[in-house]
């Protein structure tokens, strides 16, 4: 994988966390992965690295996937985000779709195969988004360029405009004379 492919997963069980990493080294997969059982170790290690997928479970102790999700969306509003949980309220499960950006959603038991191709296509969609916010940077700047050169264009303008005012003056005034 590419420099700087870092994945986070957050389980609140360790033995679906060693499952988890095991069967992502088995796929051979080259993501740098951290993984933790803890939301507060979560937001601590989001702080601290630029991660571009999350996978994370709901029920976590002490700071809950419902809270970790939100503070995806406000803080790192370009993470993909998927969701790997035992069950889901479907009141929830709307509320995700609806008003969180999350990628995926999978209940458990889902094959690790399945959860490892929607990483991939996880990183994949960060990265058509990523060249995508790209190129409006570049045309951005390119408007901004074309902008500044048109207000110098104006301001080289303007001291002519002053001048044919005062030649105009002047023409009216030999014409009166």
């Amino acid at each position: 994988a590419a420099m700087g492919e870092h994945l986070l997963f957050v389980n609140n069980r360790m033995e679906i966390i060693r499952e988890f990493l095991e069967a992502m080294e088995g796929f051979g997969c080259g993501y740098e992965i951290d993984a933790t059982d803890s939301g507060t170790e979560a937001v601590k290690l989001l702080e601290e690295k630029k991660y571009k997928v999350v996978v994370t479970g709901i029920n976590l102790s002490t700071y809950g996937g419902a809270k970790l999700i939100e503070y995806l969306n406000q803080n790192l509003p370009h993470t993909v985000c998927i969701v790997y949980t035992r069950r889901i309220e479907p009141a929830y499960l709307k509320l995700l779709v609806n008003e969180r950006r999350v990628f995926r959603i999978f209940q458990k038991p889902t094959d690790y195969k399945t959860l490892y191709e929607a990483i991939q296509d996880g990183f994949s969609y960060y990265g058509s988004e990523e060249a995508k916010r790209q190129e409006r940077k570049g045309m951005d700047q390119e408007i901004q360029k074309r902008l500044e050169a048109c207000q110098e264009l104006q301001e080289t303008l303007k001291p002519r405009a002053e001048e044919k005012e005062e030649l105009m003056a002047f023409m009216q005034g030999m014409l009166g004379a």
